[in-house]
């Protein structure tokens, strides 16, 4: 009797909640109405894993010749207009940007004590925001040493005034300095704190010594009349920059070397018609004068002897 019955065991269920599966469009969830025991997974899909490209694809850049990998880096590099330079001060720092040309005519007008436009104002149908890609510097050590000279050396750099030189040069360092061709200065410090800038800037500029053209687009002497404002303008830049002046006659092998790449501007002269000394008919013959006077007199500041 005992074989022939069957003993039945029961386990009771374990407790697990109820699991639906569904791909969810969104991932806010709606908790009114549901039953709380039943959730949703999302089901993601699998990342995509980009693959490098073969060599077969990739262009060949660096196998190319000097001659067109040059002429890329000069349409990447350089500008036919002169690049507008202004301070900043960026997260405590002082720093050079690029100004556009507006602001930058704006800053021309406060500054100029006279009244008007300077004659060296820039135009702006002629002056135009550049757009460079010096991020080439940064690909690698070879492509740094092939656009480097090009950057700083194929460009003119238009800075607002003394204080932006000394940023600048201080920016970039000795090694870009030495790469420099062509400066512009755009307004000398005249303030009582701006003056003070005037002679850290050029002594910064010390390393440039392979500049062929310094641009003073503006008003570095204060004579009134044409047979002392050549002096004046040359005794007052010899007083600033005589630590540049120096380092470029020691690098070409003559002291007064520095005074064939100097130019003046227009500005120099434009104070003779504003205080009717001469009409501004002859402003082109008056800047010749003061020019030449200007060179005599500098050339004779660094030829003299030195205690």
């Amino acid at each position: 009797m005992a074989a022939d019955t069957e003993v039945v065991r029961t386990y009771p269920k374990r407790k697990r909640a109820r699991i639906s599966y569904y791909i969810s469009d969104s991932e806010e969830s709606e908790d009114e109405g549901k039953d709380p025991k039943i959730h949703s997974v999302q089901i993601s899909s699998p990342p995509v894993i980009e693959k490098p490209l073969p060599e077969t694809r990739i262009f060949p850049f660096k196998s190319l010749p000097a001659e067109l990998k040059n002429e890329v880096y000069r349409h990447a590099l350089s500008s036919e207009y002169e690049i507008m330079l202004v301070s900043k001060i960026r997260q405590y720092r002082r720093v050079v940007t690029l100004g556009e040309t507006d602001n930058f005519q704006s800053f021309r007008r406060r500054r100029n004590r006279w009244g008007g436009m300077p004659f060296g104002a820039p135009n702006p149908t002629q002056v135009c925001r550049p757009s460079l890609v010096p991020n080439l510097l940064v690909m690698n050590r070879e492509i740094y040493a092939e656009t480097q000279p090009i950057l700083y050396g194929a460009n003119t750099f238009a800075l607002e005034d003394t204080i932006t030189l000394l940023n600048f040069a201080a920016g970039i360092g000795r090694r870009n300095c030495e790469t420099l061709r062509e400066l512009s200065l755009k307004h000398y410090g005249d303030s009582a704190t701006r003056k003070a800038m005037n002679h850290p800037a050029f002594s910064m500029l010390a390393s440039a010594v392979n500049l062929t053209r310094l641009n003073l687009d503006c008003t570095v002497g204060w004579g009134y009349g044409i047979s002392t404002l050549g002096p004046s303008i040359a005794t007052q830049f010899y007083r600033d920059a005589h630590h540049w002046l120096d380092a470029v006659g020691c690098a070409k092998g003559q002291r007064d070397a520095a005074v064939d790449i100097i130019f003046l501007g227009e500005e120099n002269v434009r104070r003779l018609h504003l205080v009717q000394l001469s009409p501004p008919e002859n402003k082109q013959e008056n800047l010749k004068i003061v020019s030449a006077a200007f060179r005599e007199s500098l050339r004779s500041l660094l030829k003299r002897p030195r205690d």
